[in-house]
């Protein structure tokens, strides 16, 4: 599946949208992840040889010349005792206490050089296990399907694709597939505590990368609804806690407006079995159709939260804006409502870090305006080029 970003700027050519091509910004003296000056996660990425671990990014090297280090993950924790344990032998910290220590180290090796900035790789649109047990959390919280829980148990079951093997595939309840480990702990088991029994049947799951799998598929997480206010209250108490405990300069507001745009579940027309979710490896897929929730609902929860985490005062940062022209100008072919094209552009100002991709915009007139608003607003732009990946040049 290609993403929408890709697509959607060739649908807008076709449109007559605008093609003029800004000159790019200069890159930095010194590249890093992405060709840019962005480090992406250096503290969990080694290279293990024998029994010694090689960071990708000595911290020297991190210190003397990025400008932007992204860290932690999905599941990261502010009460360390349901961190999930290291899953490699080379390790790296779990919960935001860990990470502090890590940012601490970065900055003292930084001396009186322009500041790094720290942001943590939050999700707010997942619950994982890990947050899923810290007091709160409540089963309402999440989106709903009408798909039976055993057609989604079925296409795995039933599916006799090269990939699945004779056995066929199977989905499996336990985090990491390891069901010799903590029954009753479960990210089932959780959302049937904090709710009625069953509950966990009618969720919809974020599943493993097709890539990290062989035969048993599991959730990573489950999928949650940004409008209710409790949710956002919840997750924003949270990521208070993050700020405050791991030295961040910003929490990411993290944005899967493509996920969103298009069927993204198995079953769909575009991932009909388990061939498909391996044949596209790094993407990640729901379990199963939301109820009621669609991009204009994820939208509206999107800006809202933006909203509840500027009235708490925790600084957060925006990692890559598609290139839809209607995030930057409103009246674009397929321009949302305009409320939200106005909300979203609140939000996008109310950052205090954008990364941004270089490549032309199918409406560079508009983006180029974006970019002076934030500048005239005080948002610090990172420019990246994702299709650098996140490899060492």
């Amino acid at each position: 599946m290609k993403l929408v970003s890709d697509w959607m700027g060739l649908i807008l050519l076709a449109l007559g949208a605008t093609t003029a091509v800004a000159e790019s910004p200069p890159r930095p003296a010194r590249a890093y992840d992405w060709c840019s000056e962005v480090v992406v996660r250096p503290d969990e990425r080694f290279t293990e040889t024998g029994s010694s671990c090689a960071p990708v990014w000595r911290d020297e090297e991190i210190a003397s010349g990025a400008g932007v280090v992204l860290m932690g993950s999905y599941d990261d924790v502010s009460d360390a005792r349901f961190a999930h344990p290291a899953n490699s032998k080379c390790g790296w910290p779990t919960s935001h206490a860990d990470n502090a220590r890590y940012v601490a180290k970065l900055r003292a090796l930084r001396g009186s050089a322009p500041p790094l900035r720290f942001v943590h790789m939050h999700r707010f649109d997942v619950v994982a296990d890990s947050l899923a047990a810290l007091p709160g959390f409540r089963a309402d919280f999440l989106l709903t399907t009408d798909r039976p829980w055993s057609d989604v148990m079925a296409f795995f079951a039933s599916d006799r694709s090269p990939a699945c093997g004779a056995e066929g595939c199977r989905w499996s309840d336990a985090y990491g597939a390891w069901e010799d480990r903590g029954k009753g702990t479960w990210l089932r088991d959780r959302i049937d505590a904090a709710g009625t029994p069953g509950r966990s049947k009618s969720a919809v799951y974020y599943l493993v990368r097709g890539a990290q799998v062989q035969q048993h598929f599991w959730p990573t997480a489950v999928l949650a609804d940004l409008r209710n206010p409790a949710y956002r209250a919840w997750r924003v108490g949270e990521a208070r806690r993050a700020y405050d405990q791991g030295g961040y300069d910003a929490i990411a507001l993290n944005q899967k407006f493509h996920q969103h745009f298009e069927p993204h579940w198995i079953g769909s027309a575009a991932i009909p079995d388990a061939a498909a979710v391996r044949a596209q490896g790094d993407d990640t897929f729901w379990s199963a159709p939301p109820r009621g929730y669609g991009l204009s609902e994820y939208m509206q929860g999107w800006i809202a939260l933006a909203a509840d985490l500027q009235a708490a005062g925790i600084p957060y940062a925006i990692i890559d804006l598609p290139q839809w022209p209607w995030l930057f100008s409103a009246g674009s072919p397929r321009a949302p409502d305009p409320a939200i094209t106005r909300g979203l552009h609140e939000a996008i100002r109310g950052a205090r870090i954008v990364l941004l991709e270089r490549h032309p915009r199918t409406d560079q007139a508009g983006f180029d305006a974006l970019v002076a608003e934030l500048q005239r607003s005080g948002v610090q732009i990172a420019w990246i080029e994702s299709l650098c990946g996140n490899l060492r040049p």
